[in-house]
C-alpha cells in the first residue's frame, strides 16, 4: 500500500490505562506544526478574503467584550462554529443541595461545543489522517547525532544562531526539554552556546 502523503497528521501516545496483559492503551492526538495567531489569522483574511488589515482582530475583540456580559447573565451563545457557554462547579464537595450557596459556586470555564457541521467541514478539509513518525523523548536525547544535526539546521534557519522554538521544530522535543537541553549547551565548564536575552526571548549563539 502507498504511502499517504497528505492529511492532518497524528501522534500515538500510550495512556495510563492498561489491559488484562498489563499493555498500555493508546491515545492520538494532531501533530501540531505551528501554532497560529491572531496576527497570522489576519494576514491570512486579508489575503484570501479581501478582509482590510486588523479586521479580524477588531471584531474578535468587539465580540470579547460583548460576549462576556451575556455568558455572565449564564445566556449560551450561539455563533456560525459553534456554541459557548458558562460551566459552574462547586469550590468543594457538597452532599445536600439546600446548603449551596452563591459563596459555594464558581464560574470553572467557557465551554465552547462547535456546530456539527463545522467539524463535518473541517474532517473534510483535513483529507484523512497520517502517522507523524514520532519519538520519544528519551530515545531522541539519546542519539546524539540527531541531536547535533537539529543544533546545526535550527541554527541556519536563523541565520546564526538558535532559539527553543526552532529547535524544537527540528528535533521533535517538547518545548520544555528543548530548552533545558539548550541551556544544558550552556554550562560551564566548556559551554557549546552562549545565551542571550533579546526582547521576549533567548537566542543561543555558538561560543
Amino acid at each position: 500500500m502507498a504511502r499517504k502523503e497528505d492529511g492532518m497528521q497524528f501522534e500515538i501516545h500510550p495512556a495510563p490505562l492498561k489491559d488484562e496483559q498489563g499493555n498500555n492503551y493508546v491515545y492520538v492526538r494532531p501533530h501540531c506544526w505551528t501554532h497560529r495567531t491572531m496576527e497570522d489569522i489576519d494576514a491570512y483574511c486579508a489575503q484570501h478574503y479581501a478582509m482590510r488589515p486588523g479586521e479580524m482582530t477588531r471584531a474578535l475583540t468587539v465580540f470579547r467584550q460583548m460576549s462576556k456580559v451575556w455568558l455572565a447573565w449564564g445566556d449560551r451563545l450561539t455563533t456560525p462554529i459553534g456554541t459557548f457557554a458558562p460551566k459552574l462547579g462547586l469550590r468543594s464537595p457538597k452532599t445536600m443541595a439546600d446548603r449551596v450557596g452563591g459563596d459555594d459556586v464558581e464560574l470553572q470555564s467557557i465551554e465552547f461545543q462547535p456546530l456539527k457541521e463545522y467539524v463535518e467541514e473541517v474532517d473534510e478539509m483535513a483529507n484523512g489522517f497520517r502517522p507523524y513518525e514520532y519519538q520519544f523523548p528519551a530515545d531522541i536525547l539519546n542519539n546524539k547525532d540527531n541531536l547535533e544535526h537539529a543544533l546545526r539546521q535550527s541554527i541556519e534557519a536563523n541565520g546564526g544562531y538558535s532559539t527553543v522554538h526552532t529547535f524544537q521544530m527540528f528535533s521533535h522535543l517538547s518545548k520544555h526539554t528543548a530548552r533545558k537541553t539548550l541551556d544544558r549547551w550552556c554550562e560551564e565548564p566548556r559551554p557549546r552556546l552562549m545565551r542571550t536575552k533579546m526582547g521576549n526571548m533567548f537566542i543561543y549563539t555558538e561560543v
